[in-house]
C-alpha cells in the first residue's frame, strides 16, 4: 500500500501517547531546549515487558510518538518499536543520523504500522560533524514506503539561508517544512522577534508552530497524555498534572482540561484533530472549579521534597520560558507544603 494515500481511517487509534525516550542526543544543536537540561543517566533499555502490561490494562488502540533526544540511542529501539507495532501504530521524530540503526528499523518493522516518521534537519550540526548521512537515510525510508517529512527550525542565524536550504532539500524529493524558532537569541524573544519582512518569507515555508488557544477545550489528558524519560504520565509536557506511569498504570482524565497555556507548541486539536472531534463527542470539559481540584491534585501526588524542575526537567524549564504565571503557580502549590 502507497503510505501516502493512505487516509486516518486506516490507522484507528483512540489514543495518542507522545513519549520523550530520553534527553540525550549526539546532536548540540544551539536552539535545543535540552541544553538546559543536567547531564543524562547513562541510556538503558525500556522494559518492555512492563509497558505492554500496563498499555493493555488500559483496553485501548494507541499511535505512539517517540521523540528524545534522539530515539534511536535507546538500546532496545527497534525491539520496542516491533513489540508495539504487533498491537499499535507508531511515529517517530529523529535527526536521522543512526544510520545503521534506521536500515534494521526499515528491514523489520512495517510501513503499515509506523504514521509518520518526521525527520529534524539541523544543518549547523550536519556541517559541524561532517554528516552527510540525511538525505541518503531519508530516501531509504521513503524508497521502503514510510511516509516521511522534515523540518527545519529556522533559527535567526539561518535567516539569511533557509530559503535555499529547503529548497536544496525539496530538490531531493524531500518534503521540507520550515519550523520558527521558539525561545531567546542575544536576549530578544521569538518568534516575536521577527521582522516582518522575515515573517512573510517564512510564511512561505512554514507548518505549524505554536498556536493560541488558552481557554478553549483540550482533549490532553483526556484520550493524548506526555510521557517523560522516567516513564511518568502526564497530561501534556505543559500541564504536568501526573496520571501514572507507562511501566505501571495510566489513569486517564474523565473530561477535557480548558487550556491554561499562553502559547502552546503541539496544538493536538491541529496535530490529532480526530481524537479532539472524538473527545468532544464522549465527554465535557471540566467546570473552573473542578480544573482547579486537578492542579490541587498535583500537590496532593508530589511530596515533601519535592523539586518542580527536576521532577519536570525540560518541561518545568519551557513553563518557566513560555508561561511564567503557570509555573510560578505550581511552585506556589510546591513551596506551600
Amino acid at each position: 500500500m502507497d503510505m501516502k494515500n493512505k487516509s486516518e481511517k486506516y490507522f484507528d487509534y483512540d489514543t495518542f501517547i507522545n513519549w520523550a525516550l530520553t534527553t540525550k542526543c549526539n546532536f548540540e544543536c544551539e536552539y535545543c531546549f535540552n541544553k538546559f537540561e543536567p547531564p543524562s543517566p547513562p541510556l538503558k533499555p525500556i522494559d518492555i515487558k512492563k509497558v505492554i502490561r500496563t498499555l493493555r490494562k488500559t483496553k485501548r488502540k494507541y499511535l505512539i510518538t517517540f521523540s528524545g533526544g534522539e530515539p534511536f540511542l535507546i538500546p532496545n529501539f527497534i525491539e520496542l518499536c516491533k513489540a508495539l507495532t504487533k498491537e499499535h501504530y507508531i511515529s517517530i521524530c529523529t535527526n536521522l543520523s543512526c544510520t545503521e540503526k534506521i536500515k534494521q528499523f526499515a528491514k523489520e518493522i512495517s510501513p503499515e504500522k509506523v504514521k509518520s516518521i518526521h525527520a529534524s534537519c539541523h544543518v549547523m550540526e550536519h556541517e559541524r560533524k561532517g554528516i552527510n548521512s540525511f538525505i541518503e537515510n531519508h530516501n531509504m525510508l521513503k524508497k521502503n514506503n514510510f511516509f516521511i517529512d522534515a523540518g527545519y527550525v529556522i533559527y535567526p542565524p539561518l535567516l539569511s539561508r533557509f530559503e535555499k536550504d529547503i529548497l536544496y532539500y525539496r530538490s531531493k524529493g524531500i518534503i521540507m517544512y520550515g519550523r520558527e524558532f521558539i525561545g531567546y537569541y542575544e536576549n530578544k524573544k521569538y518568534p516575536e522577534s521577527y521582522s516582518k519582512k522575515d515573517k512573510k518569507r517564512i510564511l512561505k515555508y512554514y507548518t505549524i508552530g505554536q498556536s493560541y488557544l488558552k481557554g478553549t477545550p483540550c482533549n490532553a489528558g483526556y484520550n493524548t497524555v506526555a510521557v517523560v524519560p522516567n516513564g511518568d504520565v502526564l497530561i501534556c509536557y505543559f500541564v504536568p498534572l501526573k496520571l501514572g506511569n507507562i511501566y505501571k498504570k495510566i489513569e486517564f482524565n474523565k473530561k477535557m482540561i480548558i487550556c491554561p497555556i499562553d502559547a502552546c507548541q503541539c496544538p493536538l486539536k491541529l496535530f490529532e484533530p480526530k481524537l479532539f472531534s472524538s473527545a468532544c463527542k464522549q465527554t465535557i470539559p471540566y467546570t473552573n472549579q473542578e480544573q482547579e481540584s486537578l492542579i490541587n491534585s498535583f500537590k496532593i501526588k508530589s511530596h515533601h521534597n519535592f523539586n518542580l524542575d527536576k521532577f519536570i526537567g525540560k518541561i518545568g524549564i519551557s513553563i518557566k520560558r513560555h508561561n511564567p504565571n503557570l509555573y510560578y503557580k505550581l511552585k506556589k502549590i510546591k513551596d506551600a507544603q
